[in-house]
């Protein structure tokens, strides 16, 4: 009898594996041909979509611009080639960031970073010093610290400048703020995981609208202050390990000042305290571009694109930027003058 039940029970066990393997099997079959035809779509709509980006080497970054390609260096970034090993005597200044930072939009040479380079070496007289941009458009911040530890301080720079957007605390593949890039390139291990995954961040996502409303930028905010935090606080040990200062720039939200945009002060506000509690200096942009016509600094006003500065924006960024890493990390062309007592125009004389 006892031997008998034995059977029973394993077979009924067997049986309940059986069919949870043949569940999950299916599940993953309809899931995987769901994911093949909204891959479809996106090819469709985005025709030139593999034109210029490919799947990343390393999983956690999903897509790169491809190398030597689309303006693209050997890294894949926009911007010139670069060394390993820093010349003798260069000031190496590091730029990471998303689309901001990468110059989406504007043309070659116009982005903040390579304007940066320009202004301090025609300008106020640094010619060795060396911008390297190392920015990706729709990265969010989680893949930015890869950058940064993987690649970034490899070229052994002086100063890192962290572009940070009120977007960059997203999911790179759930929110899709990359355009889609990111939906396009990430293969999960496996779809059924991957959805249920997505379904358990929908949930917390709408648990947190709750609390923080539904405003994109001050959701993001909201809702994963502790990440952004966690983030800082990584980024300001990676600053005093590696003993490189850190340049916070916070980019506002180019549109008119309403409400929206006055409380989006706020959020500014508490990302100036976290990064400097870090041990990171801050550049607030908003604090810039308040007075300034949004339709002057930011790109394609009619198409209404909160986030990306036009090529006058962009120079606006980066002259702040050169009137503090000189203020602050180079020395003024007029104390290099009185150390040499040679004669010269001075940086304002210059720019004038």
């Amino acid at each position: 009898m006892k031997i008998t039940n034995l059977k029973g029970t394993l077979g009924n066990f067997a049986l309940v594996v059986c069919s949870l393997l043949f569940i999950l099997l299916a599940a993953e079959g309809f899931l995987t041909y769901k994911a093949a035809r909204l891959h479809s779509r996106l090819f469709e709509r985005y025709e030139n979509i593999g034109l210029c980006t490919k799947t990343h080497a390393d999983p956690r970054l999903i897509y790169t611009i491809k190398p030597n390609q689309c303006g693209a260096n050997s890294l894949g970034f926009i911007d010139d080639e670069h060394e390993l090993v820093k010349p003798p005597a260069t000031f190496r200044i590091l730029v990471i960031g998303d689309s901001v930072a990468q110059g989406l939009g504007v043309a070659r040479g116009s982005s903040f970073g390579m304007q940066l380079q320009t202004r301090l070496r025609e300008v106020y007289a640094f010619p060795n010093v060396e911008v390297i941009v190392m920015a990706r458009s729709g990265y969010s911040t989680s893949q930015e610290l890869i950058v940064l530890a993987d690649t970034g301080l490899g070229f052994d720079p002086d100063l890192i400048v962290w572009s940070y957007v009120l977007n960059d605390p997203a999911h790179p593949v759930f929110n899709h703020t990359s355009g889609d890039l990111g939906r396009y390139f990430f293969i999960p291990t496996s779809h059924t995981v991957h959805f249920l995954r997505r379904k358990v961040f929908e949930l917390r996502e709408r648990i947190a609208r709750g609390e923080c409303g539904s405003r994109f930028h001050l959701f993001l905010h909201c809702a994963y202050r502790e990440q952004i935090e966690a983030h800082l606080t990584q980024l300001g040990r990676i600053s005093k390990s590696s003993d490189i200062p850190i340049l916070f720039v916070i980019h506002p939200f180019l549109e008119e000042f309403d409400e929206e945009r006055e409380r989006l002060a706020e959020v500014h506000g508490d990302l100036t305290v976290m990064a400097r509690q870090a041990g990171m200096q801050v550049i607030d942009m908003l604090d810039v571009v308040r007075d300034e016509n949004p339709d002057r600094i930011r790109q394609r006003p009619d198409q209404r694109d909160p986030w990306h500065p036009s090529t006058y924006g962009n120079s606006l960024i980066a002259k702040v930027l050169a009137e503090t890493i000189v203020t602050d990390y180079l020395k003024s062309p007029a104390a290099r003058l009185s150390e040499t007592q040679k004669p010269g125009l001075t940086a304002d004389e210059k720019e004038r």
